[in-house]
């Protein structure tokens, strides 16, 4: 950022292209300067970004006195989560979404084993000379991906 003299308190948004550490490193730095900076990532069922599950999700034994159970026997219909980033501005992104003109993010989820279920958002750029992909690790698959973007301009496959 320096080398390029980029300020980051003028970013529009951050995207995060999924969960691995390598890719979102940065990111503890871009808030101390920009504290409200939208930050869209990958919806998980339960992670680092924020999350929430139905209280269903936790077994409730009811053999157990309410002391012994979460939220002593009365849990929330909604349990919230916490995220690594307290007060960050996330949106999670479950589905193919144009947050901006002309730039979409691509959300896939890996069928790759080692990788199996790992959401990934790729960033499309939508020019005047074509679809302009970035992606972090194309952790679903490049062939997904560019399949993904034909239907977002189908003239630039």
């Amino acid at each position: 950022m320096k080398a390029k003299n980029i300020d980051l308190t003028n970013l529009d948004f951050v995207v995060l292209s999924h969960r691995h550490s390598d890719h979102m490193a940065g990111l503890s730095h871009v808030l101390s300067v920009n504290p409200k900076v939208k930050i869209y990532a990958p919806r998980e069922g339960f992670g680092i970004y924020g999350s929430s599950l139905p209280s269903s999700f936790y077994r409730k034994d009811e053999s157990l006195p309410p002391q012994m159970r979460y939220y002593d026997g009365k849990p929330p219909e909604v349990m919230a989560f916490g995220t690594a980033w307290q007060g960050a501005n996330f949106e999670p992104i479950e589905k193919t979404t144009e947050v901006a003109p002309g730039i979409t993010l691509i959300a896939l989820v890996s069928d790759v084993p080692g990788t199996r279920e790992l959401r990934e958002l790729s960033l499309a750029v939508n020019t005047a000379d074509g679809l302009v992909l970035l992606v972090g690790c194309s952790h679903p698959g490049i062939d997904k991906i560019v399949e993904a973007a034909a239907a977002i301009n189908p003239k630039s496959t």
